[in-house]
């Protein structure tokens, strides 16, 4: 897999916002974006020891807080959804980020 950069920052943005479903005022989108994580390569690497730690300043707020364990598990398991996409016989590919939906990544959290 080999995305440009641009390419690569909007298989992020379409992950995050229409797969997670996660705005920008979202704690998820906001928690992210705190770590620096701003592409699909950064978000694939994120380790669950990351994603625990993750934090984030609240649109309305001044105070750091970490993200709910909803929210981490959420991350957690569109990781293993794209492992599990990866073995199976429709992967991701670069032209496929783009087209993957809601219902499906919650079609696979609801198989676990």
């Amino acid at each position: 897999m080999v995305l440009t950069t641009s390419a690569a920052k909007a298989a992020y943005e379409h992950i995050v916002h229409v797969v997670l479903q996660a705005d920008r005022t979202n704690a998820i989108y906001l928690a992210l974006d705190h770590e620096g994580c701003n592409d699909i390569y950064t978000f694939l690497n994120l380790k669950p020891a990351d994603i625990k730690e993750l934090n984030y300043v609240a649109i309305d707020g001044d105070q750091e807080q970490y993200i709910r364990k909803g929210d981490a598990k959420k991350i957690e398991l569109f990781l293993m959804f794209y492992k599990h996409k990866q073995k199976s016989v429709t992967p991701i590919t670069d032209q496929t980020w783009t087209s993957l939906t809601a219902a499906e990544f919650n079609a696979y959290r609801l198989t676990l």
